[in-house]
């Protein structure tokens, strides 16, 4: 399936700022203006292969990382989950105390 231009966007942004890297500083590295990287982030511009493969050189990560789902979010739902059982698991602990 298709990644939508929003969520390629909302990931080359994850990505550029966990890398405490600036849009400015983006588009002078693959010679883009500022504006430009903000419309790619937004999904309202396309970026070639030649100006990806930079941004992730740039960032030091691999092509693939833009298109999959972010480490991240994958990690949260269940660290969310087992936080939430282990003060389940407490709370009925002092109840039959």
């Amino acid at each position: 399936m298709p990644l939508d231009p929003k969520e390629f966007g909302k990931r080359m942004k994850q990505i550029r700022e966990s890398q405490q890297i600036t849009q400015e500083e983006a588009a002078k590295a693959i010679g883009l203006s500022r504006p430009s990287i903000a419309q790619i982030e937004s999904g309202i511009r396309s970026i070639s292969t030649m100006q990806l493969e930079k941004l992730a050189r740039l960032y030091s990560r691999d092509i693939s990382d833009f298109f999959e789902p972010s480490h991240i979010d994958n990690m949260r739902a269940p660290a969310v989950f087992y936080r939430r059982t282990l003060e389940l698991k407490q709370s009925i602990n002092q109840k039959t105390v």
